[in-house]
C-alpha cells in the first residue's frame, strides 16, 4: 500500500475528531474517548499491506422478499455485507495461519465518508472496514484453554 494513501486515510480520521471537537467541545465525554481511541483508529499506517473492505449494492432476490416480509429497506445489504463479513473472516483466518498479524478496523469508519472520497469509493459501493496485514510486532503465548467455558448442546 502506498504510505502517501495511508497517511491521507489516517489524517482524514485525525480531521474528523478536530471536527467533532470544534462542534461538541473539548470536555465532551465523546471526545474524550475518541481521543483515547485514536491511536487504535490509525495505525493502520505503519502496516506494509493495508486491505480495503468494499460492499456493492446489488440487489438480490432474498434481499428484495426481506424488505417485502419486513416492509424495511436496510441502508446496505444484509446479504452483501454478510459475504463481505465473511470474506472479511476467511482472510484473517488465513493471514493468522500463515503467520502473518491483521485484524477487522471499524473504528476508522467515523471517516467512512471522507474516506470513501479518498478511495474513490462511489455509490453503490460501500466501505466496509480496513484491515491492516503484517508480520506481527511481538508473538503472545497462545492462553491456556479453560474447560467448562463452551457448552454444546
Amino acid at each position: 500500500t502506498d504510505d502517501t494513501l495511508k497517511n491521507k486515510l489516517a489524517n482524514a480520521i485525525e480531521d474528523v475528531v478536530k471536527e467533532m471537537e470544534k462542534e461538541l467541545g473539548d470536555d465532551s465525554e465523546i471526545i474524550s474517548r475518541l481521543k483515547k481511541s485514536l491511536p487504535y483508529y490509525t495505525f493502520f499506517r505503519e502496516a506494509p499491506v493495508l486491505i480495503v473492505a468494499i460492499d456493492e449494492e446489488v440487489p438480490s432476490t432474498s434481499s428484495r422478499v426481506m424488505e417485502m416480509r419486513t416492509n424495511y429497506k436496510c441502508p446496505i445489504s444484509i446479504v452483501g455485507l454478510s459475504s463481505v463479513a465473511a470474506a472479511i473472516q476467511n482472510l484473517l483466518l488465513t493471514a493468522h495461519s500463515l503467520g502473518y498479524g491483521t485484524c477487522w478496523m471499524t473504528g476508522p469508519l467515523i471517516a467512512k465518508k471522507e474516506m470513501e472520497q479518498i478511495l474513490g469509493i462511489e455509490d453503490p459501493q460501500h466501505l466496509v472496514a480496513l484491515i491492516p496485514l503484517g508480520i506481527p510486532a511481538e508473538s503472545p503465548q497462545p492462553k491456556q484453554r479453560i474447560e467448562g467455558r463452551v457448552e454444546y448442546r
